[in-house]
Parts: structure tokens; C-alpha cells; sequence
């Protein structure tokens, strides 16, 4: 899923509340997620309510609710990275029409064929 930052804050304060985690009053986002079972909690709620992928490295770079907004908000290294025409469609995206994608070939995948 893609979500904004305003509606990702919403849904992972939503998160938070679920889990019952006390919130820094002055700054939410600073809120330690340091305690195993608070993080377990809070990340299983974003797994769950919020339908994203939570990669293992994120179990170990995520001390606050401020590192797990960071670390939602990266967009994932493209399967594509470093093929010359992705990189193209990349670069060229905010230009190129909404219809217009990089597929990259795999062997086998298409069929291809003059039919009589």
C-alpha cells in the first residue's frame, strides 16, 4: 500500500492505540518503541491493520515511533535497479504517461506466436 504521510501518521497513531502504548504527550513521535513487547505489538498492528511488509531490518533500526514512520515512508528499492531502461523510466516518470511502464523480459514468460 501507498500511503500518504498524513494518513500514514493516522493509521499508525490508530496502531498505537490499539496496542495500548503510552504516548509521549509533547512529541508522539518520539515515543519508545525500545520495550520487545511494545515494538512486537505495534509492528504486528501495522502488519495487520495497515497491510504493509515489515522487513527484519526494520525490527533492529526501529527504537521510536519517529525511526518507524522513517522507515514506512521509504519507498523499496526497485526490482529494476540498475537495468539502463528502468533507470530511463525512472528518471523520466513525472514525464512519461500513467500507461507507460518498464516490464522487464523474462525468458519463457510471454507467448509469443503466429497462429494460423
Amino acid at each position: 500500500r501507498n500511503y500518504s504521510p498524513k494518513r500514514l501518521e493516522g493509521r499508525l497513531r490508530r496502531v498505537l492505540s490499539e496496542a495500548h502504548v503510552k504516548v509521549n504527550a509533547k512529541d508522539w513521535k518520539s515515543t519508545s518503541l525500545a520495550e520487545k513487547e511494545t515494538k512486537l505489538k505495534v509492528l504486528s498492528g501495522v502488519i495487520m491493520h495497515m497491510k504493509l511488509r515489515v522487513p527484519s531490518r526494520m525490527l533492529n533500526n526501529v527504537h521510536t515511533v519517529g525511526d518507524l514512520l522513517q522507515e514506512l515512508s521509504e519507498k523499496p528499492q526497485s526490482k529494476d535497479a540498475g537495468h539502463p531502461v528502468a533507470a530511463f523510466y525512472a528518471e523520466k516518470a513525472s514525464e512519461l504517461p500513467s500507461n507507460m511502464k518498464f516490464e522487464p523480459f523474462v525468458k519463457g514468460s510471454r507467448s509469443i506466436h503466429a497462429r494460423n
